[in-house]
């Protein structure tokens, strides 16, 4: 309960209380890979990578072959402003286990090894995966075309691709319904820091 709490709060643009909620469901199970999921994209999407990586690390050893696992851990190892995280070698492994268990079909994945090669100095590389990825993503009928198009000018102009998401919270209105009848003290919202390149935020993703 306190888990499917935390991805209604998250759903909600709640990240903070859903960090509460999931962290919650972690002291009651620290082995709970819902928590852990959820709680990791929370963190992301408040740029918490610390934080983030360390949960998707126990998440990842609870199930080595979760997609959605390996692309997020990939993609903070790849482009985290964060000097001490990347990772260029092991985000280019868990990306193509990534892209591997799901055939080559989701651009977002693709995406990822392409920012890996990038971090590795591979421009070429990351082109050619990067271009992959938008093919990939047109055939699914996806919605990140441009954002995809952007990372590869990104690395057609030799650079790397850097995120850090700061999601600001939402407002009451966005309270899940489970809990919108119970009166609370609201907390002030966060100000938003600014995402790399001021790109709409793209992950996490679901599975």
């Amino acid at each position: 309960m306190l888990s499917q709490l935390g991805t209604l709060y998250l759903a909600a643009k709640q990240p903070r209380e859903a960090i509460r909620r999931f962290t919650k469901a972690l002291e009651a199970d620290g082995e709970a890979f819902a928590a852990l999921r959820g709680r990791s994209d929370a963190e992301i999407s408040i740029g918490d990578h610390v934080a983030a990586i360390a949960d998707l690390e126990k998440a990842h050893t609870l199930k080595p072959d979760d997609t959605g696992i390996l692309n997020n851990l990939a993609w903070l190892l790849a482009t985290s402003p964060n000097d001490a995280i990347r990772d260029a070698a092991r985000a280019i492994t868990l990306a193509e286990k990534a892209c591997e268990e799901t055939e080559w079909k989701e651009g977002h994945i693709i995406s990822t090894l392409a920012a890996g090669h990038a971090e590795k100095g591979d421009f070429e590389s990351a082109q050619k995966f990067s271009r992959k990825a938008i093919d990939a993503d047109t055939a699914a009928g996806g919605d990140v075309e441009d954002q995809l198009k952007n990372e590869l000018a990104n690395y057609e102009a030799g650079k790397p691709w850097r995120e850090r998401q700061e999601m600001p919270e939402g407002g009451d209105a966005a309270k899940p319904a489970e809990e919108a009848a119970t009166p609370e003290k609201s907390e002030p919202a966060e100000p938003a820091a600014t995402v790399a390149k001021d790109e709409k935020p793209r992950r996490p993703f679901d599975e």
